[in-house]
């Protein structure tokens, strides 16, 4: 992170950058008080222009469409909501195809300022983390992707001991991975996304627990697999998406949660993540959702 006047040039390490006007400040100038001898207040002299720049990782690599979007403009209304004086912010975008453990690493040595993932307690040890759940709980809430075939088969599980027969897949390095282990799940990993789709359609394992806005992006890219959605289920668990900065950047960490808190009040925050379609119809459907929730213990490792 670095805060300069706006003249001067910033190396980055982006091919894209993003160039957001953040707030002015407004100058009182007071009036002479006629027929008085009394001697003028100095006036205040305008602050310089000054760029904030932050080396983010570009959303569009990293989640679908939209919601990749959400995340960098949930950013920049925290900080125009409390910049000081005429501040431009610049995120600058690395090239893509980074895996999200080596963003974690890039971030722990500063060759990153921030990026936003689920949160644990190993990661909120390992970096400054913002504290607010960016997805309001949604992704908190998971439903079951299987096998189209197996749908009358997981749709009679009544229990969550009855679940636990079954094998869930799970990315190398999601936290929810840990999460299931705890919770007395036999949990196969893949290190390939797509793969992981490729696993489950193959019966290397029954079934992968997704987010309702992830399950309906899973659906879309792929068809050719013939998955499906177990109805009336879902696993409920503890995983709030923060932003974390470089451990110690305490004061933007700071001035980010005080920017998303501000936004919440005055009703921002909420516009912008009913503006996003997947949010709003996630948001929707699990308000009218009558299903039978397993709650699982958060992974605290």
């Amino acid at each position: 992170m670095s805060l300069r006047p706006q003249a001067s040039s910033a190396r980055t390490i982006s091919r894209r950058t993003v160039l957001v006007e953040a707030g002015l400040c407004a100058l009182a100038v007071g009036a002479p008080i006629i027929g008085s001898a009394a001697p003028q207040q100095p006036q205040p002299q305008p602050q310089a222009p000054t760029e904030l720049v932050l080396r983010v990782p570009d959303p569009h690599d990293y989640e679908p469409g939209a919601v990749g979007s959400f995340y960098v403009n949930a950013l920049l209304l925290a900080l125009s909501k409390t910049a000081k004086g005429k501040e431009s912010v610049r995120l600058s975008h690395f090239p893509g195809g980074v895996p999200r453990a080596r963003l974690r690493l890039m971030l722990e040595r500063g060759e990153i300022d921030l990026l936003w993932s689920s949160s644990t307690a190993q990661r909120e040890s390992a970096f400054e983390p913002v504290r607010f759940n960016l997805l309001k709980g949604i992704n908190e809430q998971r439903f079951l992707l299987i096998r189209k075939q197996d749908a009358a088969k997981l749709s009679q599980v009544q229990s969550l001991e009855h679940l636990r027969e079954f094998r869930v897949g799970a990315g190398e390095h999601w936290s929810d991975a840990s999460i299931l282990r705890t919770n007395g799940f036999q949990v196969v990993t893949a290190t390939s996304h797509d793969g992981l789709f490729k696993m489950l359609a193959a019966g290397r394992f029954d079934f992968i627990a997704r987010a309702i806005n992830e399950i309906e992006a899973d659906l879309l890219q792929h068809p050719e697999l013939d998955l499906a959605v177990v109805d009336g289920l879902l696993l409920q668990y503890k995983q709030p998406i923060y932003f974390f900065l470089t451990k110690g950047n305490v004061a933007l960490a700071e001035r980010i949660r005080q920017g998303l808190e501000m936004a919440k009040a005055d009703g921002s925050f909420d516009k912008l993540f009913f503006t996003v379609p997947a949010l709003k119809s996630s948001w929707d459907t699990l308000s009218k959702s009558k299903t039978r929730v397993f709650k699982l213990q958060a992974h605290e490792g």
